[in-house]
């Protein structure tokens, strides 16, 4: 076998490993087997995405309706929002929201968990919301529901247009739709949302957004207070996270960041970032969702194995990546965990951010989880029971030890 066939063989197998944790969810809803009635794939974009011709204040909801033709957990409700935010740079944008309560009458408000999710892709059609198991990574699902917390959970911003895609790793753009989602979850009728306990959960790419969520907050929507902010593997520092990935296995995240970036930074060119060999490949690739593989490995492979790469060390774009590395203070309670088997998010990277911010004087929690990847961390069950007491102690008002705190988390 040539050195391309197996390069390309390796690279589509990474592909396909990160597909396979997604699709291997269905089994740890709280119904399996309906669960299996109903696979994990993306159903049509329909009307409700739609936004009307102008947009009106951040936080507002514009439509909202029972989210149906979606597996949930068993003895839940959810629902759809259609609302306004804005990007980063303060000009109007609309977002997506589902919202996830237990079924059950609550005795009073219900606290909120603000869900921020990981990569999924960069384009409209690729939003958690689109997913036929929209909830599938929220960690402790079934703990969360059965305590009386309602999830909210934004697909993060786009623009009007249906080419749109959102603000991939960029701060604070990310940060705004998902504070504007439970802006607009606390307009629904149907359920009484807490507007004092709201704690945000991030996973990879939404724990990025969580730290931003932490930071912007107080700033952009001091009425959504936040009682805690929990990232788990996030993607705090790319260049770096990216030195311990091969060519091949940067190519999908490095082209997406270099479209996001050159379409919300006029300052950054992507004809200018990237070889012109590959930018019609970019701008397929930028089309894509993580749960078809097969596409991605297509693309990459015209390339023998090593597809042209945006550097990210260099020029505006390398000063636009550092700026979204979350260094800003968090006032509230800071959670951070790192599986100690992620190849995606290493843990070298996690622990060089969290030393730094440590030494910044931020206070915060850092769960080690032995032998998690990147996946098992959120889809197994370890972290469950301590995020829920966690969380509970946040909801609670319990203030955080001042300083950092590191302890191992067991499945135990």
């Amino acid at each position: 076998m040539s050195n391309n066939a197996t390069t390309a063989r390796c690279k589509g197998a990474r592909l396909r490993r990160r597909a396979a944790i997604a699709l291997s969810l269905s089994s740890l809803l709280a119904n399996p087997a309906s669960a299996a009635d109903a696979p994990l794939a993306y159903v049509a974009r329909d009307s409700f995405y739609d936004p009307p011709s102008e947009i009106p204040r951040a936080g507002t909801v514009v439509r909202s309706e029972p989210l149906n033709g979606r597996q949930i957990p068993e003895g839940s409700q959810a629902w759809r929002l259609l609302y306004a935010t804005t990007f980063g740079n303060g000009s109007p944008a609309w977002a997506v929201a589902t919202v996830l309560a237990s079924g059950k009458s609550a005795a009073g408000p219900r606290p909120v968990v603000m869900w921020l999710h990981g990569t999924a892709g960069l384009a409209q059609q690729c939003q958690p919301s689109l997913i036929t198991q929209p909830f599938i990574a929220v960690p402790a699902l079934r703990e969360a529901l059965d305590a009386g917390w309602v999830i909210v959970a934004t697909d993060y911003a786009t623009a009007v247009s249906a080419d749109s895609p959102h603000e991939y790793l960029i701060g604070e753009g990310e940060a705004r739709a998902g504070l504007d989602s439970v802006r607009a979850a606390r307009q629904m009728k149907e359920l009484t949302l807490d507007r004092e306990r709201v704690v945000v959960w991030g996973f990879s790419q939404g724990g990025h957004s969580a730290l931003w969520a932490g930071s912007l907050g107080p700033r952009y929507a001091p009425e959504v207070r936040l009682m805690g902010v929990a990232a788990f593997a996030p993607a705090t520092d790319m260049v770096k996270t990216m030195t311990f990935w091969t060519p091949t296995d940067i190519a999908q995240t490095n082209w997406w960041l270099a479209f996001a970036y050159s379409s919300f930074y006029p300052d950054v060119k992507l004809e200018e970032v990237i070889d012109p060999r590959a930018l019609e490949g970019v701008r397929r690739v930028a089309r894509l969702c993580v749960l078809d593989p097969a596409p991605f490995v297509e693309e990459f492979g015209k390339f023998g194995g090593s597809p042209p790469l945006a550097d990210f060390t260099k020029g505006t774009l390398g000063k636009r990546m550092e700026e979204n590395i979350p260094t800003v203070a968090i006032a509230a309670p800071l959670l951070v965990a790192q599986g100690l088997s992620d190849a995606d998010v290493p843990p070298t990277v996690t622990d060089g951010y969290v030393r730094d911010r440590c030494a910044a004087g931020q206070s915060l929690d850092y769960w080690l989880v032995p032998a998690a990847t990147h996946g098992s961390l959120v889809f197994g069950s370890t972290l469950d029971r301590p995020l829920m007491e966690w969380t509970r102690d946040r909801f609670a008002g319990k203030a955080q030890p001042k300083g950092c705190h590191a302890r191992a988390i067991s499945g135990e």
